[in-house]
């Protein structure tokens, strides 16, 4: 079932729905805590979904020293690298915090994600097949960026 996310907290109060899929980081904004017990820890993508893209065409016609200029300026701020440092960070205190706010946290076995992360391929094979190479370049230089195998 896909149910808008700002009625996912309706939904869960009023047992429509008896879970929802999002990040620890949601968990106290949107405050499932107030109708959820759990916070089962899925994780199932093993990357930050939040990326930096640019339209080739218009990244194409910057000349060479102002892309210089843009590159050098992600290279200065460390921006993959602390784009994910901040996620993993971000995620820690909200693990931390929806405990202080009641919930219990579950992490599943590994075997378990891996099997759930085998399932939820095809919504990532689903998204290739519609973004073709340039999807599957931009997934792959974020997995390589991440340590992670594609």
């Amino acid at each position: 079932m896909s149910i808008p996310f700002g009625e996912v907290y309706t939904a869960l109060q009023r047992g429509v729905v008896d879970g929802a899929m999002t990040s620890a980081t949601n968990a106290e904004p949107m405050k499932f805590f107030e109708v959820s017990k759990y916070l089962n820890y899925w994780f199932l993508t093993r990357a930050s979904l939040e990326w930096l893209a640019v339209n080739q065409k218009a990244w194409d016609t910057l000349p060479n020293d102002l892309q210089q200029v843009v590159l050098d300026a992600l290279k200065a701020v460390r921006f993959e690298g602390k784009e994910w440092e901040d996620a993993k960070a971000w995620d820690d205190r909200a693990r931390r915090r929806v405990q202080e706010l009641g919930m219990t946290i579950v992490d599943p076995p590994q075997e378990e994600l891996h099997k759930a992360r085998a399932v939820s391929r095809s919504a990532w094979e689903r998204w290739l097949k519609r973004t073709g190479g340039d999807g599957k370049r931009a997934l792959d230089l974020a997995l390589k960026a991440l340590g992670r195998p594609s």
